[in-house]
């Protein structure tokens, strides 16, 4: 697991329908390198511009299939990607609208009230894909589970921050060392539990990076496949919240 950021831009185009100022300032409080459009046309200038690598586009949830058209012929096209570098924000549409966007190949979306985990996880979903340097090899989900992170006689009540079938981000307020070897044991919905071994790879304390809670990350050690299987199924279930 890694800390390294994506290089490129998150460009919030702001079409009036709702003021997503609020949003992309946001964002870079959570740490994500956005930055906001007042229109089409600034939008369309900045992906023109080279210096600028956009990276992934975040449109109002109420966009036109039009603006969307122009979204995908003008900007998309001038930053080399496609509608799967867009996500739609905002108040869920009704089901015309969403049709639309789905035919328009957009399949990302998180509908109000947006929280900042799933907001970091989306913006790092779009401003990493297709990276020839993405370092996430597995799918990760921002979580809030509970958990107890062991090493020794040092057992620690956590809160796993995301996860995926390889590693998790352990959010605590004093992380282990690095290179320790611990057990996870994480309380899985329903009541059941997954305990795996895993080593500590990063730890990041107090405010060392904006947007981001105190803790560490652990990567799993040869999981069962059982653990792997109730991983995945926890996984999927979580990802589909962000599927349009």
């Amino acid at each position: 697991m890694s800390t390294k950021k994506p290089r490129g831009l998150l460009l919030v185009l702001d079409l009036g329908k709702q003021s997503f100022g609020a949003l992309a300032l946001r964002l870079v409080r959570l740490g994500v390198d956005a930055v906001l459009a007042a229109g089409l046309d600034e939008a369309e200038l900045m992906a023109r511009e080279e210096q600028v690598r956009i990276r992934g586009l975040l449109l109002p949830a109420e966009a036109s299939g039009g603006e969307v058209d122009r979204v995908l012929e003008s900007i998309c096209a001038h930053a080399g990607m496609g509608a799967e570098g867009i996500a739609v924000l905002g108040p869920r549409p009704d089901e015309d609208a969403l049709q639309e966007l789905r035919q328009r190949g957009v399949g990302l979306r998180l509908w109000d009230p947006i929280e900042d985990r799933d907001l970091r996880f989306l913006a790092s979903s779009l401003l990493w894909l297709g990276s020839d340097e993405d370092l996430r090899l597995d799918i990760r989900i921002p979580t809030a589970l509970p958990g107890l992170a062991t090493r020794g006689r040092d057992a620690r009540t956590v809160t796993v921050g995301d996860l995926s079938p390889s590693g998790a981000r352990i959010e605590s307020a004093v992380p282990f060392a690095l290179g320790s070897d611990i057990e996870l044991e994480i309380a899985l919905p329903g009541g059941s539990a997954a305990t795996v071994a895993g080593v500590v790879r990063w730890g990041v304390e107090g405010d060392a990076q904006p947007g981001v809670a105190p803790g560490f990350g652990v990567e799993f050690l040869e999981p069962s496949t059982a653990i792997l299987l109730a991983l995945a199924e926890h996984i999927e279930l979580e990802r589909a919240r962000f599927l349009l």
